[in-house]
């Protein structure tokens, strides 16, 4: 006979014993009713969370409820406020839910002939694991969670003594612990002293970084310095808007080293240039104009003593090619005459005498 009746007038989709065996969840329509069996079926608390009809009830057994509606969602009810602390979106009505044992994995039946498992990660999910205590009283169980979790976590924090990996205290630990016995120590170096032209440089200064290194006087510097200013394209930049008294040293570099095998192709470009952009201001300075005079003499005579060069080498190929003696010529596969071979330049008068067919 019937002992009890529970309900609302609506038709009953599913119903749930809840632990400890004084409470069911009842859905019917879009709400969900929990009822108390010890007062006769008295209804304590009505949810409504879904948009249309509730299809399915799941208790994880620690205090939380997960329901499956019409709607294509499944949400987690937090049992000990009646409150919805998140929400899971699915493709199709989900029919039916479930959770697993351990809290990793959540299973859903949906109304297109699929079956939906979700996957959370471990250590949220060996978090998660109800202890003895939180079995005891599940009202014990720390409350809260954020939208579409499948279990409840205690967060990153309460996992991690202290600071936790991905935050500024973490990338700090450890500086202030002292060294202890046995453990190596590395030495702070004092950091490299920068040059003047390697400081003007590094502030994009190219007009100071070339008096910088012209001050130095090395020549490898001072060529080394111009080939960074040309891949940066600020050779033009260093070697515009200069007066007497910096345009002297420059000119005075290029009389001295343009003549120089390893620098002369970068210092010819560079005195190129110089000429094109101070052409029109010649005249003007006297110590200036004696600088660029010798510069082209240096030049006039480099080219004199390379064109010198040239004829000297035509006349020693002749010499070298005349004192050479040309070798005779042999036959072909032939070793020499002392090993039976004959010679193409001498008469073969031996072998006209041993010839039977004459005279």
């Amino acid at each position: 006979r019937r002992v009890m009746a529970v309900g609302r007038g609506e038709p009953v989709e599913d119903c749930l014993l809840l632990a400890g065996g004084g409470m069911v969840a009842v859905a019917s329509g879009n709400s969900i009713s929990i009822c108390d069996l010890l007062s006769g079926g008295k209804v304590l608390q009505s949810v409504v969370a879904h948009s249309k009809t509730v299809s399915c009830l799941h208790a994880d057994g620690g205090g939380h409820l997960y329901s499956g509606g019409l709607d294509r969602f499944v949400k987690v009810h937090d049992l000990a406020r009646y409150k919805v602390l998140g929400s899971l979106r699915y493709d199709a009505p989900v029919l039916g839910v479930a959770l697993s044992p351990t809290r990793s994995h959540l299973v859903a039946a949906l109304a297109n002939s699929t079956i939906c498992v979700r996957r959370q990660r471990a250590a949220a999910a060996r978090a998660d694991m109800p202890s003895a205590s939180s079995e005891a009283d599940p009202t014990a169980r720390p409350l809260g969670a954020k939208p579409g979790q499948v279990a409840v976590s205690e967060g990153i924090a309460a996992r991690f003594d202290g600071a936790h990996p991905g935050t500024y205290r973490y990338f700090l630990r450890g500086r202030t612990q002292a060294p202890q016995a046995g453990d190596v120590v590395a030495g702070r170096g004092a950091p490299p002293k920068l040059s003047g032209f390697d400081k003007a440089l590094k502030g994009f200064r190219y007009h100071e970084a070339l008096d910088a290194a012209l001050l130095n006087g090395a020549a490898d510097v001072v060529v080394g310095v111009i080939e960074e200013l040309v891949q940066r394209n600020g050779l033009r930049i260093a070697l515009h808007g200069r007066d007497q008294q910096t345009l002297q040293p420059l000119v005075g570099f290029l009389v001295r080293n343009i003549t120089r095998p390893p620098h002369a192709h970068v210092l010819i470009g560079v005195a190129n240039l110089l000429l094109d952009m101070y052409a029109p201001v010649f005249g003007q300075s006297a110590a200036i104009d004696e600088l660029f005079v010798r510069l082209r003499a240096t030049c006039e005579g480099e080219a004199r003593l390379q064109a010198d060069l040239a004829q000297l080498m035509g006349a020693m190929d002749v010499l070298l090619a005349g004192a050479v003696p040309s070798a005779p010529l042999r036959a072909p596969g032939a070793g020499g005459d002392e090993s039976g071979g004959t010679s193409l330049l001498r008469p073969q008068k031996k072998a006209k005498q041993a010839s039977p067919m004459l005279p």
